[in-house]
């Protein structure tokens, strides 16, 4: 009877994570193509993408994470370009000339 119980909470767990990654692509349109700084990024949505995508910005761009969620960040600014459950990993990050 118990194991009943914590195998439908798992499941429930798992749908739910699963749902909530897919709905975390969205990306600040805004913010792709002004700035000084062009980064190139990778996330990893599933084990098998490794599509790049760039992002300009006015400074330069580094990564974080906290509670399970991975964000991209300005240098100096409070607010956040991308927020994510998936990995992200910064490829490069380069001053426009």
């Amino acid at each position: 009877m118990m194991f009943c119980v914590i195998k439908k909470i798992i499941i429930c767990f798992l749908v739910c994570v699963g749902l909530n990654s897919c709905n975390d692509k969205v990306i600040n349109e805004d913010r792709l193509n002004i700035g000084k700084y062009k980064t190139e990024y990778v996330i990893y949505w599933s084990p098998y993408s490794n599509d790049l995508y760039t992002i300009y910005s006015d400074d330069s761009i580094y990564t974080c994470s906290f509670q399970g969620t991975n964000f991209i960040l300005e240098k100096n600014n409070k607010e956040e370009i991308l927020s994510t459950t998936a990995p992200i990993k910064i490829i490069k990050c380069e001053l426009i000339q």
